[in-house]
């Protein structure tokens, strides 16, 4: 694939190309005959004046936690919260998922995450399962057990099935509280309302939304971070200095 250094590309070493940040030519949405389209170059520079105007390469390319609140952890990994805008309204596309139903930019909020906060946020993801995991298996041992409990089972056959069930249900609803408890503990300490992340308020005060919605965000983990695509640029390949953007009556009049 050919890096994104092909000069006779009319977006070659300006501003648009370097918010794209597609990486390649090849992923590109110019056509590979060099018309590039006045709405693309308008529509990048409409995704910039969206952003805080400190930017959101901040997030990732911290090397300590964005999500710790006070001292904060170093960073191993990244938490990423995909974000959405109803700009722009030219190529806006129905989407299941958002509670607005039709988004036009999408971008994800890469967060530098330390280890602690990783682990908090896996607990508090899978608690519920756990216990109910946990209720299950209890409830399945006494099921099998035969001390005392034969003449019991004689007597109601669906015993096993209310003991299993049982054991789900109280599983769940133990693992659940013991999530609001936690919950509630750790919120002190990390962004786990990720509504009040200080760039996340700065983003919905200018018509952001969660693409997944719901009241504290779902956040995913990964090792890597997604470094392609709109959002995705360092501060350093923002800041470089850039050619002017290209004449569009000559460029596409000498296709």
């Amino acid at each position: 694939m050919k890096p994104a250094n092909n000069i006779n590309c009319p977006l070659h070493k300006t501003e648009t190309c370097a918010v794209m940040h597609m990486r390649n030519c090849k992923r590109c949405p110019v056509p590979q005959q060099g018309v590039v389209s006045r709405d693309l170059v308008e529509d990048v520079a409409l995704f910039s004046s969206l952003l805080p105007v400190d930017g959101i390469a901040k997030l990732f390319e911290s090397g300590e936690c964005t999500l710790c609140k006070g001292a904060k952890g170093s960073s191993t990994g990244f938490a990423i919260y995909d974000m959405a805008h109803a700009e722009p309204k030219r190529i806006q596309r129905k989407s299941i998922f958002t509670t607005q139903g039709r988004s036009g930019f999408m971008v994800p909020l890469q967060f530098a995450c330390c280890k602690k906060c990783r682990g908090r946020l896996l607990w508090l993801e899978y608690l519920p399962m756990l216990g109910a995991i946990l209720g299950v298996a209890i409830g399945v041992l006494l099921t099998i057990s035969e001390a005392g409990t034969v003449e019991l089972k004689a007597a109601f056959p669906a015993l096993p099935l209310v003991l299993v069930a049982g054991g789900l249900l109280v599983g769940f609803l133990l693992g659940h509280a013991i999530r609001l408890i936690l919950r509630h503990r750790w919120k002190k300490q990390m962004y786990l309302d990720i509504h009040a992340h200080p760039t996340v308020a700065a983003m919905e005060s200018m018509g952001w939304f969660s693409v997944f919605g719901g009241n504290t965000g779902r956040l995913v983990l990964t090792k890597r971070r997604i470094n392609q695509g709109l959002g995705t640029a360092t501060d350093a390949e923002l800041s470089a200095e850039f050619w002017p953007e290209p004449d569009f009556d000559a460029c596409n009049n000498n296709e």
